[in-house]
């Protein structure tokens, strides 16, 4: 993962915020928050993009993160680094 510039971390600021209100708010209103979350990570560097995955088990759970990236229409990641403090499947 490459460094966060300030315009890296203030749209992972940003998108954190839109996953914390995502996983409180009723389903009818939050149906649009993918979407502000996946504006967020495309203010970001491709290389810094992994961050705003791995936030995501910051806010909900680790199999979120698969999740909301899908319903946000992001392209996969590739090879991304598996976090220290992840789970092991199984």
């Amino acid at each position: 993962m490459g460094a966060l510039t300030t315009a890296d971390s203030k749209a992972l600021e940003a998108a954190v915020q839109i996953v914390e209100l995502w996983t409180y708010a009723d389903e009818s209103p939050a149906r649009d928050l993918p979407n502000a979350f996946a504006a967020c990570v495309r203010c970001m560097q491709p290389s810094t993009q992994e961050f705003a995955f791995h936030a995501i088990a910051h806010v909900c759970d680790w199999h979120t993160r698969q999740q909301l990236w899908d319903l946000a229409g992001l392209p996969p990641l590739g090879c991304i680094q598996r976090c220290k403090f992840e789970p092991a499947e199984g």
